[in-house]
């Protein structure tokens, strides 16, 4: 997923708007990873493995950056 890139004055009183933040978030790549749901034959109250009672996402953002122009 992309992002947009935002231009935020630093003063909103200056007509010209010489100076801004400049800011984009850089894009993002969710992953998951979601164990088998209601496994009869399991049981859960003596699992120690945290991955097969819960779900477990990742997310990497690159090309993040904030900056004034």
């Amino acid at each position: 997923m992309k992002s947009p890139i935002i231009l935020y004055p630093q003063d909103i009183l200056d007509n010209y708007n010489r100076k801004c933040l400049f800011i984009r978030f850089g894009d993002f790549e969710m992953t998951s990873i979601l164990p088998p749901r209601q496994d009869l034959k399991k049981n859960y109250e003596l699992i120690q493995d945290r991955a097969e009672l819960f779900d477990i996402y990742s997310m990497k953002i690159e090309n993040f950056c904030c900056n004034t122009r």
